[in-house]
Order: C-alpha cells, then structure tokens, then sequence
C-alpha cells in the first residue's frame, strides 16, 4: 500500500488512472505497481480515458491557469488542447464520437456560468453545448442526458453544506431538452452524476457523510453503497458498468452495483521528491524552551511551527535548546502557532519559569548564563546586562536550579523574604525582581561557556 494520497480516478479495461504528486498515473485495475503518464510536477486533475482507451485527457496547471492536455496510454509527450485561461476549466468526461469534453466559463459574465465544451482531440477547435451552465454531465441510453447544476462544489469541498449553490441533479429521461428535478427530496449536496447500466449513480450525503448512491431512472429503489467509517467518497467516475472513487486517499472499486465496494492496492513506481530525515534546527523549530520537573534525564523536541506537535527528537538530529538544570529536571521545547520565529523572537526563547526581568532577559549581554558566550544559537542584536540565573549544565540558557530546593517550605519562607534581592554568585550583575526557588542558599556556580 502506498502512503501517497491518490485521487480523480477513473477506468477503462483492465486500467485504471488517477492523479498522485502533481502528476498523471496508470495502474492495473487488480492493483499492483503504477507508472506515471506525465512528469510536469504541476496541478493536475480530473484524468479520462477515451472510449477506446487509447488516449487520456487530463486538467494541468502547467502553464498557470487550467488548461485541457492529451497524451496517448501506451506513453509519449502530451498536446495542450485549449488556450483559454479561465480558472473554472476542467475535464468531465468524452463525448461518443471521440472529443473531450470540459467545463469552462470562458467568454462568460461571472465564473460561476461554466458551459460544457466539446474540444476536437487533433486541436482543431472546439463548440459550446446547448444545456447552459452546468457542472457535470452525464450520457445515457436513448439520448437521455444527467445535469449537475453549475458552480456548485462536492461534498467533501464544504461538508453537510445546503445552502443555495449546493448540488442539484435535472434529468432529460427522454432526450427531448425537457429537464426535470432529479431526487429534489433529497437533502443533501448532490455531485458526480453518472449513468451506470441502467440505473443513474451520484454522491450525495444527505445522511451526514458522502457515499455513492444510485437508483432506477424514475428516482425509485434509493440504494447506498457504503464504505464503512468517517471518510467521504470523492470524485467517483464510472465507465458504464463499474465505478470508481477515492475516499481518504485510497482508490475504491465497485465492481457492479449489486457488489461490495473493494480497495485497490496500488503502489507508486518512484517519488518526486524522496523521503529522508529533515534536520531541524532552532531558527524554525523553536519559538520557547520550558523546564519540567517531571524527572528523568534531560530531553527535548521538535515541533511543528504550525501544528505544535512534535515531529522529531533529539535523536533524529535536532539540538536541544535547553540542557539539563539539575537532578530531576529535565526540558522539553515548544513551537509557536504562527510559525517560524522572528529575531525578536528568538529572543524569548527562554523558561517562564526562570527567574529575572523579562525586558532584561530580551536583551541579552555577555555574562554567564547570556547568549553572548554560545556560537550555536542565534543572539540577541543588543547588548546588556543579563539577570538570568545560570544554569547547572550546558550553557545559554535560563533554567531551573534542582527541583528539590523548589518544594522546601523553609526555601519559600526564605524566598519571600528575599525576593527584593536573591544572592548571586560572583560576577553575576544587577538584581533580580523575580523570585529566587533556592531561597539563601544562593544559585550555583555558572558553567564556562564555550
């Protein structure tokens, strides 16, 4: 099983097509090892197959705004088809006599008005369809034609949305341009009309999450097709008599409409980009270190500068920014929500537990326990006097003295008593308006920093 995310599926035969890593691909239809189609490394989506299968039609983002593209199955560059740069362009589907067919809202008022278009597969041009602003089609027996109503987006894009632009399906059964609402009782936000044998299949999810449906051409004998758990199916297409979807990345067969639902376990050939171990380092990854006194050995972690969960340790690479502060003390980091740090930053990388004036830990300086002394960490673009405490290991950084003198009740009686004023060991300057945890018994000597 792959661990890329794998989507727009369709079939034709024994292939089956979809788009992973900003790129085009085919595998067998019973799984296996894929192989890609296109290598553009831009957006793409929404790949078909012809109805011989010897093409496929596809939208690309290679030259900024969508455009259709065409390759042949059995490999070979592929042909941009259309120049129209119009944002709404996207590949539906073929039409019978071997054009592709695209929505776009190209030459129109407001995007939300996109038409069908057919477009000559040799690029000789291509005609606006007569059906007026739709979002999907598609093709059934006897001229019978399934609309989807325009601009409207599919489930998965604004879950259990109902509000005016949500899905609508209109059927003409008889082919006569006379459409009608189809499944107007339905709840829900309707996409991905689809015409399989002799029943209509759509997504929908009316009963709270987006599964496949279908239903005899009259709306009668409702069934769902349901794939256990929380996911919505996506993007499902058919070739007539089976259909496929993605749901959570993974592609999913329905091999007729009285079957079960199947997984496809496909396997892509290479990756663009390889995974390998990331080496973070404190400028991105850091925006605070705080001390715990939940025992153990000292440790530390990376974590993400938008999410604040920790993506790799100490051991994969990344440098702690702060050390050991005694027995029992250990520290973790934490990362800011909005990102990477900036300079100023930086320079509130520090323990809210630590004693000293905020304003005067900010700016730094060149005495024990001070940034000035470490050459691995970024540094404060002022100088001052520090009144940061020193620590008990490493060097650089404000930390906690022992935990043990922190939970003596003859320490905090001493503490509140000379708080104005703890002592300081030689050569540390200035006073400390924050409250010393070691009560007389004064901080320990400051290590040498290197």
């Amino acid at each position: 099983m792959t661990d890329s995310y794998l989507r727009y599926p369709h079939l034709h035969g024994d292939l089956v097509t979809f788009v992973a890593e900003d790129d085009v691909w085919l595998a067998p239809i019973d799984g296996g090892r894929a192989w890609r189609v296109s290598a553009d490394q831009a957006g793409a989506s929404s790949p078909r197959f012809s109805p011989d299968g010897s093409q496929l039609a596809w939208t690309s983002w290679r030259d900024v705004e969508p455009e259709v593209h065409l390759a042949p199955t059995d490999g070979g560059p592929s042909r941009r088809l259309t120049y129209w740069g119009d944002v709404n362009t996207e590949v539906i589907g073929w039409a019978g006599d071997g054009s592709v067919l695209a929505t776009s809202s190209v030459g129109q008022p407001s995007i939300r008005r996109s038409w069908v278009h057919e477009i000559a597969a040799d690029g000789s041009g291509s005609r606006r369809l007569s059906y007026g602003p739709v979002g999907g089609l598609a093709f059934g027996p006897d001229g019978a034609v399934l609309l989807l109503g325009a601009f409207s987006r599919e489930p998965a894009w604004w879950k259990r949305y109902r509000g005016g632009t949500a899905g609508k399906l209109w059927l003409d059964a008889d082919g006569d341009g006379e459409f009608v609402r189809f499944q107007a009782e339905l709840d829900g936000n309707l996409s991905a009309p689809m015409w399989v044998g002799d029943r209509l299949a759509f997504l929908s999810d009316h009963e709270g999450v987006a599964d496949l449906y279908s239903c005899a051409p009259d709306g009668t004998d409702l069934r769902r097709h349901q794939v256990p758990g929380e996911f919505y199916a996506r993007n499902a297409t058919t070739d007539g008599t089976r259909v496929i979807f993605h749901r959570a990345g993974r592609l999913w067969l329905v091999d007729g409409l009285d079957a079960e639902p199947r997984e496809l376990d496909v396997r892509l050939g290479g990756r663009a980009a390889p995974a390998r171990p990331t080496r973070c380092g404190p400028p991105t990854s850091w925006a605070r270190s705080a001390p715990t006194t939940a025992g153990g050995a000292a440790r530390s972690r990376c974590a993400a500068p938008s999410t604040g969960s920790p993506t790799a340790t100490a051991r994969s690479g990344c440098s702690p920014p702060s050390r050991a502060c005694g027995p029992g003390c250990r520290a973790r980091s934490a990362s800011r929500s909005s990102g990477s740090p900036t300079p100023t930053a930086r320079t509130r990388w520090r323990s809210r537990r630590s004693t000293g004036s905020p304003r005067a830990r900010r700016r730094g300086g060149s005495g024990p326990g001070s940034w000035a002394g470490c050459s691995s960490w970024p540094r404060p673009r002022t100088a001052g006097a520090s009144r940061s405490p020193p620590t008990t290991a490493g060097c650089c950084w404000s930390t906690l003295p022992p935990a043990s003198c922190a939970r003596s009740p003859a320490a905090r009686t001493a503490t509140r008593a000379t708080s104005r004023s703890p002592p300081t060991p030689a050569g540390w300057p200035g006073r400390t308006r924050g409250r010393s945890r070691c009560g007389t018994s004064g901080w320990p000597a400051p290590p040498t920093c290197p």
